[in-house]
């Protein structure tokens, strides 16, 4: 037993929470293990933002310097001509006008009604955490690294002032793993994490759990163990990117580090399956008397009525695998642990790494590479043949000096507008005369016209998909068409795999969502049918469900095709105008249908009138 003090010290001067070395090292040796991947993925990411001439090389003195340095020193400006965020632009492009969203669908008949109001909250979910626009940003990620991450996860937030479903974004930089090797969809990992930077008040509210004591002892944790050696360690990082990421220090001297470890362990424990309540369910070693117990009673009471077919609960013995996670300081310290607190027994992340080749992760833009330095060369080496080559060089004899004018003035009389040189002309003396050499005929433009289109064979963006005129004046439309039908089958496995990494990261969200959403609430969404449903986790939470993605309806493709399906019906006469106008995606759909229900109502109301006015005339014309 430990005896702490005021001050959450224990009498040997150690932080009252538990120090998990072996974790931690665990924890970073998996991150380091990931450094070749980090840095291949920042140097992508250079490219991509056009920083393409930071690779080292080594200069005339045996360092390493960036390439941008040694251009500089020889006079010379590193000019470059970026093809790959146009392609990185074009991909994103093509991702939204194919919008998605997520659709839930229940496993059994008799649930079907309940699939609309789970689809709903989805929406909710999406609109709340505003995936849209996260999911564009972990495609680019995805495309310049080779990875994407996302936190599922429930909690309060006080900006919203809400508890809901929330999703984060995982730099690639920020994360580790350990397993994911050789199964692409991840099913080998045994650890998984990230490292937060966060302030102390932020690290208070989240692991002090209204304690004032625990709140004292998570400041000592961190004050205590920052002496003047790591002090200087850290401020050593600041103004430096995330790309310069340490383990152990935040980038701020100002936050604290925060390692954040998910491992898969095992325990020894018994799978239940209780025949007279028909489930199934896990208890630790210490429920085993209590199960015999129960089994003991049931057995008793059917003998006193005499019945034989008893249902008990059926024990075994098994070795479970779970998932455990822990909070830790950079020191050691366990903030927080314990078993998984979601249903679904896994970890908040979902992860893809694309395309996966035995273990190896090979980014999208990293093929584009080489042909960019390429083309990058071709663009110095005209620059370069441009500055040596005569422009409108005067030559002038010595003979053809004239006696009144320097050099200088001549030099200045050449180069004004409407200037004069008089010099006197000497038989068989050459003239003035002015020398420009042909500096475009070098074949640097045909080689660059090459490694153009080679770029657009490589990555498979082709100009169609970004929206290029063609050089062919004469092309149809439908020839124009089917390149960039062809440029989006060649980055159809690229979306699969991406759309494959939503649908995961959906499937957890639902499941959040069924098990947190423990109120009934109202889900409206904006841009729906202007409808709330009720979520009522009395009728969902034992249901099963699947989920897909499916195009989204509000697309203007989808939208158009949606109202033109309904005016072929109205006149076809299968529909009225009531129904059209509700069913319709125009947005001034409600207002329009208002409009009628008064018309009618003050119509039907002057029918009353009319006809109360005729009994009358007629009851006093009798």
């Amino acid at each position: 037993m430990k005896v702490f003090d005021s001050a959450g010290l224990n009498k040997s001067g150690r932080s009252a929470y538990d120090v998990d070395w072996a974790t931690l090292r665990r924890a970073e040796r998996a991150w380091s293990s990931m450094r070749t991947f980090r840095d291949n993925a920042n140097r992508c990411a250079r490219y991509a933002r056009g920083d393409q001439w930071s690779d080292r090389v080594l200069d005339e003195f045996g360092r390493f310097v960036k390439e941008s340095e040694i251009i500089e020193r020889e006079g010379n400006v590193p000019l470059k001509n970026n093809r790959i965020a146009p392609m990185v632009r074009a991909i994103l492009g093509q991702f939204s006008s194919q919008r998605t969203e997520p659709v839930c669908l229940a496993r059994r008949k008799n649930d079907e009604h309940l699939s609309d109001v789970m689809t709903e909250t989805m929406k909710y979910v999406y609109q709340t955490n505003n995936l849209w626009e996260l999911d564009r940003r972990a495609l680019e990620m995805f495309v310049v690294s080779g990875c994407a991450c996302f936190r599922s996860y429930y909690a309060w937030d006080y900006e919203a002032d809400m508890s809901n479903v929330w999703v984060d974004l995982v730099n690639y930089n920020r994360l580790f793993v350990e397993g994911y090797t050789e199964d692409p969809r991840g099913k080998g990992i045994t650890l998984i994490g990230e490292v937060h930077d966060m302030s102390m008040g932020d690290v208070l509210s989240a692991f002090s759990k209204g304690d004032p004591s625990k709140a004292r002892r998570i400041k000592e944790v961190y004050r205590m163990r920052l002496d003047e050696e790591v002090r200087s360690g850290v401020e050593q990082w600041l103004g430096e990117e995330v790309e310069d990421l340490s383990f152990y220090r935040p980038l701020n001297s100002g936050l604290c580090r925060v390692i954040e470890v998910w491992t898969k362990e095992s325990k020894e424990r018994i799978r239940c399956h209780d025949t007279l309540r028909g489930r199934y369910y896990l208890a630790e070693l210490s429920d085993w008397e209590g199960i015999l117990a129960e089994n003991a009673r049931r057995k008793s009471q059917a003998e006193a009525m005499g019945v034989s077919d008893v249902r008990l609960i059926k024990a075994e013995w098994i070795i479970d695998r779970y998932w455990y996670y822990r909070y830790m300081s950079p020191y050691g310290d366990v903030l927080a642990e314990g078993e998984t607190p979601y249903k679904h027994r896994g970890h908040p992340y979902s992860l893809k790494v694309y395309p996966f080749y035995n273990g190896v992760a090979r980014s999208f833009v990293s093929d584009s590479i080489d042909v960019q330095r390429h083309i990058n060369r071709l663009v110095m080496m005209q620059d370069f043949t441009q500055k040596a080559s005569a422009k409108g060089v005067l030559l002038l004899p010595e003979d053809a000096l004239p006696s009144s004018m320097s050099i200088d003035d001549i030099a200045s009389e050449w180069k004004r507008h409407n200037g004069i040189i008089m010099y006197r002309a000497k038989a068989g003396a050459p003239g003035p005369s002015q020398l420009i050499s042909n500096a475009s005929n070098t074949g640097v433009y045909d080689m660059l016209s090459v490694q153009l289109r080679m770029f657009d064979d490589v990555s498979g963006v082709s100009g169609a998909l970004q929206g290029q005129r063609s050089d062919d004046r004469y092309q149809s439309f439908a020839m124009y068409a089917a390149q960039s039908q062809n440029s989006s089958a060649m980055l159809s496995d690229l979306m699969e795999s991406f759309r494959g990494l939503r649908e995961s990261r959906d499937l957890k969200n639902m499941k959040l969502v069924m098990q947190y959403y423990d109120e009934p609430r109202y889900i409206g969404v904006v841009g729906g049918d202007g409808d709330y449903n009720l979520y009522d986790p009395a009728l969902i939470r034992d249901v099963d469900f699947t989920l897909s993605l499916t195009e989204s309806s509000g697309t203007l493709v989808y939208r158009a095709m949606q109202q033109d399906f309904l005016m072929q019906l109205f006149s076809a006469g299968a529909i009225d105008v009531r129904t059209l106008i509700e069913n319709s995606t125009l947005g001034y759909a409600d207002k329009l249908l208002a409009s009628i229900e008064r018309n009618m109502a003050g119509a039907q109301g002057s029918e009353v009138i009319g006809g109360i006015g005729a009994d009358q005339n007629g009851s006093e014309a009798q």
